[in-house]
């Protein structure tokens, strides 16, 4: 009986030590997976933050294009505004112009034709009405 009970100790001793070595086993591949679950959570939510900050950049920068775009668009109408005016009054200077031009030229014509004494005397009666 002594080498069948040795045997048998053995055997429940080895048995024993698999057992613990499966549990120690199982343990370590537990905290393991839990680690490598906590990494992916970390990292997810880096990624999250990383995604999030891309977007809220992203829309930052598009504000400001959209901004300077409005900017660019205001000075170009105030300049188009602007050179609008100026070609107005250039063209009013010039019509003033050519209408002072065309008046003393219709003048001239006029006093070029012969005044008769009758016309004469009509200007020398207005002058003196309007001296009183």
């Amino acid at each position: 009986y002594k080498p069948v009970k040795k045997f048998l100790d053995e055997r429940a001793a080895r048995i024993q030590g698999e057992l613990e070595n499966a549990e120690k086993i199982s343990a370590d591949a537990t905290k393991e997976k839990a680690e490598l679950d906590e990494r992916l959570a970390n990292a997810e939510t880096e990624a999250h933050g990383i995604l999030v900050a891309g977007e809220e950049k992203a829309s930052a920068q598009a504000s400001k294009i959209i901004s300077e775009a409005k900017d660019k668009s205001a000075k170009l109408i105030a300049k188009a505004e602007e050179d609008a005016r100026k070609e107005k009054e250039q063209l009013i200077a010039s019509v003033k112009d050519d209408i002072t031009e065309l008046s003393v030229e219709l003048t001239g014509k006029i006093l070029k034709r012969e005044v008769s004494e009758k016309d004469n005397k009509k200007v020398i009666d207005e002058f003196f009405s309007e001296m009183k």
